[in-house]
């Protein structure tokens, strides 16, 4: 508005001087009209030139909006992901601190234990020289005056038991300094691994029995403690290799978004130097007050565009701290992973180490036993001369039957412990295996659900084509109906017109016979001369009626015929539309079962053959429905044609009948009697009524033929839909 009246006020001035200057009027009033146009089209120019640079701030501001969506969008996506991964970070520290208290209560159990086993040792060592004393005294007042070979003999024995006593004390388990838990833990597996190989009997004390029996069990309890803790401790370090390759990928793919980060903000910088550049450009070309306004917005737009901007890339730098962070959390857990490692490594060489020295221990006890054999039959040769020593060898005897005892229970328990284990090792793989199988099925049922849900969403598209397939089939199918209405309503006016004519003609035969009596009569009557006039008439009167009657008696075996054979043909014709309905409603229930209750890999097929049976149904019903009305429309013509040749003989017979009757008048001169009018006015009312028949059956042609014309429209128009569907 402020230009249009800065230019009004030019041309006022122009004017006002134009004036002043009345001789130039004319060239100033042209040069007046010439600037006005050329100063409105520069404004028009302007306008638009302003409207255009309007619509493309606006649809800048627009992308830029919807790029902005985008990146939040991003950025949350982002957010969500670094939230994952802080859980799962969380959840391993608490996996690694469970696992660090089992461990630790693991070696204070096996450090209680070995504690308990070195003082039942200590006792059990402290016993046995007590008794050697007491043997040694007991001997020393028994035997004080003896000779010296048995003193001999007995002080070999002695010798012989206690070099026996201490190569069984020196093979005992010593008190060892636990170097750590992974040493431990690996002599208790090494002691189950050799479980199989039965220990052997050495000559000790009942104490020193039951102290080692009650060792046993506690041994073989914290071995198959230690075998499921070991068992646990692979399979999660397995877990944990396959959690880190799992961070690993997810790293590569926050560095692939990082990237992507990168680069649309680099695209957003451009953009806004873009902008600030053309902001600037306007400012320098616009003199204006309103362009002034608007680069004000556009500045004030930036300014709010760029702070967004700054504030996205303080976040993007607050992530990407974050995934240092997580990156230096990451470092450290592969660290410890390492360090288990390590341990393991060092547990196993233990365990070789251990198993070594059982296996030395085992050879030690075997050369014991030898020298316990050679001790006993020492003994049995040195019975008769030694009864004291009868005592001893009764309790010894003893002794061994108890210590058999409880090693055969000890056998057993070991046997039946083995077998526990085993089969608990099976168990353990079997589940193994069925986690995997499983894992593998929830796999393919996640696949199948994913296949499922798209065929789903085809057998609805599908299933409502099929609906207004239906329907359109439904109110064909109505249509259809009325229109065989009206066909048989027409059959049934036409078998009742029928029976009028054949009603018709039996008069009419009765009036020729009375018309044969009148000739006969006139004959008798009548001259010689007229005779033979009226004998050649008659004779023409009769060939034409007995022409005339074997016309009509063809035409009614024709009629029968046709009638009888587009009977059949509509009633099989009617019996397949009923079958192919019946079928068509059956498939399409079983259809809407099959997609209410399976969804499976062959729904695509069964829509497909369900769809073309319905093609073809429809196909069929049309074709049937066709044929009928061309059979009707056939049978109507045919009809017509009938009626029409019966219709001209009737004519031929009235106009002879009549003819004749006046020439009978004329000749004889004798009155109509009132039977021939009434004959008259009957004739006219029967060709009054075959008229209006006739007009009736033009117009049920023509809307048979209209109704064609349409079915086959309609039947282009759903080959149309069903080729599109």
């Amino acid at each position: 508005m402020s230009t249009y009246s800065n230019i009004s006020d030019i041309l006022l001035e122009l004017n006002n001087r134009d004036a002043a200057n009345g001789s130039s009027q004319k060239s100033a009033l042209a040069l007046s009209n010439t600037s006005e146009l050329e100063i409105k089209n520069l404004l028009k120019q302007i306008d638009t030139m302003i409207h255009h640079k309007k619509m493309r701030w606006e649809r800048q501001r627009q992308e830029m909006d919807n790029k902005l969506q985008l990146r939040e969008q991003e950025l949350v996506n982002l957010k969500n992901s670094i939230e994952q991964k802080n859980s799962q970070i969380e959840h391993f520290k608490k996996l690694l601190s469970n696992m660090e208290k089992t461990s630790t209560e693991v070696m204070n159990k096996y450090e209680h234990e070995i504690n308990t086993l070195h003082d039942q040792l200590t006792k059990l060592k402290s016993d046995y020289v007590k008794m050697q004393r007491k043997y040694k005294s007991r001997q020393q007042q028994q035997e004080g005056a003896s000779s010296v070979k048995p003193l001999a003999q007995q002080v070999s024995i002695n010798s012989s038991c206690s070099s026996s006593s201490n190569s069984s004390i020196s093979l005992s388990p010593q008190p060892l300094k636990r170097p750590s838990s992974s040493a431990v833990s690996s002599t208790l597996n090494s002691a189950v691994k050799n479980r199989h190989q039965p220990p052997v009997f050495a000559p000790m004390s009942p104490k020193m029995v039951e102290g080692k029996a009650s060792t046993g069990c506690k041994k073989v309890r914290t071995n198959l403690s230690e075998d499921k803790s070991g068992e646990s401790l692979e399979a999660e370090v397995e877990r944990l290799k396959k959690q880190l390759d799992e961070q690993k990928s997810r790293e590569a793919h926050l560095s692939r978004e990082r990237d992507k980060l990168n680069r649309l903000n680099e695209h957003y910088r451009s953009k806004n130097c873009e902008l600030m550049k053309k902001i600037d450009e306007l400012n320098k070309k616009g003199n204006e007050p309103e362009e002034d306004k608007l680069a004000h917005t556009d500045k004030l737009n930036a300014e709010f565009y760029k702070q967004e901007l700054k504030k996205r890339d303080d976040y993007i730098k607050n992530i990407e701290a974050l995934e240092k962070a997580g990156h230096i959390e990451l470092q450290f857990y592969k660290d410890e992973v390492k360090k288990y490692k390590k341990q393991e490594a060092s547990i196993r060489q233990e365990l070789d180490k251990f198993k070594n020295e059982y296996q030395e221990s085992m050879k030690r006890l075997e050369s014991i036993e030898n020298e316990n054999k050679k001790i006993k039959q020492k003994s049995i040769a040195d019975e008769e001369k030694l009864k004291t020593n009868e005592s001893i060898r009764k309790r010894y005897e003893e002794d061994k039957e108890r210590h058999l005892r409880e090693l055969t229970n000890l056998r057993s328990d070991i046997i039946t412990f083995s077998n526990q284990i085993g089969e608990k090792n099976s168990q353990i793989k079997l589940l193994q295996e069925q986690s995997n199988c499983l894992e593998k099925l929830l796999k393919e049922k996640e696949e199948q659900c994913t296949k499922a849900n798209q065929e789903l969403i085809v057998t609805m598209a599908h299933v409502e084509a099929l609906r207004l397939e239906n329907h359109f089939l439904r109110q064909s199918l109505i249509e259809k109906k009325g229109d065989e209405k009206e066909v048989l309503s027409m059959q049934k006016k036409y078998h009742h017109l029928l029976d009028m004519a054949e009603s018709d003609n039996k008069r009419l035969k009765g009036e020729v016979v009375a018309l044969t009596e009148c000739i006969e009569s006139l004959k008798s009557s009548g001259s010689q001369s007229g005779s033979r006039n009226f004998d050649l008439e008659t004779r023409r009167i009769n060939n034409l009626r007995v022409d005339y009657e074997k016309q009509i008696e063809s035409l009614k075996r024709q009629h029968e015929n046709s009638v009888k054979r587009l009977n059949n043909e509509i009633e099989k014709l009617y019996s397949e539309k009923e079958a192919l309905m019946s079928d068509f409603e059956r498939r399409s229930d079983n259809l809407v079962l099959f997609n209410q209750c399976e969804m499976g890999d062959g729904v695509k097929k069964k829509l497909n053959l369900t769809s073309l049976s319905n093609q073809e149904v429809f196909a069929k019903t049309n074709s049937l429905s066709e044929g009928v009305l061309s059979l009707s429309h056939q049978s109507l013509h045919s009809e017509n044609g009938a009626r029409k040749e019966d219709m001209k003989s009737r004519r031929v017979d009235d106009s002879l009948t009549v003819k004749y009757n006046r020439i009978n008048d004329k000749k004889y001169g004798v009155e109509s009697p009132p039977v021939d009018t009434e004959q008259r006015r009957r004739l006219s009312l029967s060709s009054e009524a075959r008229m209006v028949e006739d007009l009736r059956k033009q117009k049920f042609e023509a809307l048979l033929n209209n109704h064609i014309e349409h079915l086959r429209s309609s039947n282009a128009s759903d080959n149309l839909k069903n080729n599109f569907v």
